[in-house]
């Protein structure tokens, strides 16, 4: 039984030594500027919605000193939110589709890679279902 706990607690030590390591600056950015974790967020929506034609609001939080960005997709119901460690896509019809935070990840890779696959699947999904005339 202790050698289980000893296990666990050396890889959760592991996962937090390469979590902090890994993600030290992308949460932080200087006020009111967006965080470098937001930035490769949105270049993922303008690399895969270079046929989809998005409207991006910006919304400022002075006691925070953060910035937020929500993106409407044209054509769709899909939002998506993009916070200085979390990211959202969500469907008006279907709700919340993706949700990762920081904290779900041990890198910002993982997080940037699980983002860029929800993305492109209801990506994916807008274009067959514009394909059938259904959006």
């Amino acid at each position: 039984m202790f050698a289980e706990l000893r296990s666990w607690l050396a890889e959760n030590r592991e996962w937090n030594r390469v979590h902090r390591d890994t993600w030290l600056g992308y949460t932080v950015a200087a006020p009111f500027e967006h965080t470098p974790l937001v930035q490769g967020c949105l270049a993922e929506v303008q690399k895969q919605c270079v046929n989809i034609p998005f409207t991006t609001s910006e919304r400022r939080w002075p006691r925070e000193q953060v910035v937020t960005l929500e993106l409407h997709l044209a054509g769709s119901d899909l939002t998506v939110f993009l916070y200085p460690g979390t990211a959202q896509i969500s469907s008006a019809a279907r709700g919340e589709l993706f949700w990762a935070e920081e904290w779900s990840y041990r890198t910002p890779q993982e997080f940037l890679g699980a983002f860029s696959s929800a993305l492109a699947q209801e990506v994916a999904r807008l274009g067959s279902a514009a394909a059938k005339g259904a959006v």
